[in-house]
């Protein structure tokens, strides 16, 4: 956290508005002390009553017992940033803990990229143009070069494969065979 408690308040404030309100809780400790260093008696009294409102284990850690607090703002788990340590943030000028320290670990993760479609755009109009296929009244199918016709529709294999199926029934397959009986 930076030492310029004004631009941290305003980013605090900015995340307080932005973030889900389930994700806050933690936050409002930190606002309290930061309104406190600046002098903002009565917006840190109410920061403060918040924090033990929706966070009471860690404000009475800090501010009771003066112990060191470690906050997990947002969660945490199978994302890269649980591997990172915690990072001491500087309210050296905060004396109503006694020297207990705020750790914060950093939080973050990749963004989702969409994956591209894999279904191909054409445009039938400009192939039909381009080709000078407008006037033969030609429908395009796409379709790959490996792929055998045969009178029946799509070769796969040049062999067909006769297989018995020697496997004995499921349980369930039995109790179905009774039922159609």
């Amino acid at each position: 956290m930076s030492k310029d408690y004004v631009q941290a308040l305003e980013k605090l404030d900015y995340i307080l508005d932005t973030i889900a309100k389930k994700y806050a809780n933690q936050l409002w400790l930190i606002r309290a002390i930061i309104n406190e260093i600046q002098g903002n008696a009565d917006a840190a009294r109410k920061d403060f009553q918040r924090a033990y409102k929706y966070d009471k284990e860690n404000a009475v850690k800090f501010l009771e017992k003066n112990e060191d607090v470690e906050l997990n703002i947002f969660p945490q788990q199978q994302r890269l940033c649980s591997f990172f340590q915690f990072i001491k943030a500087d309210f050296s000028q905060f004396k109503r803990a006694g020297g207990a320290q705020i750790l914060l670990k950093p939080s973050f993760s990749f963004p989702f990229i969409k994956p591209p479609n894999m279904i191909p755009c054409v445009d039938q109009a400009l192939v039909l143009e381009t080709f000078n296929l407008k006037k033969s009244n030609i429908t395009l199918k796409p379709e790959a070069p490996w792929i055998k016709k045969c009178q029946f529709g799509i070769k796969f294999t040049e062999e067909i494969l006769y297989t018995d199926d020697d496997r004995e029934p499921t349980p369930d397959e039995e109790k179905e065979y009774k039922k159609r009986k």
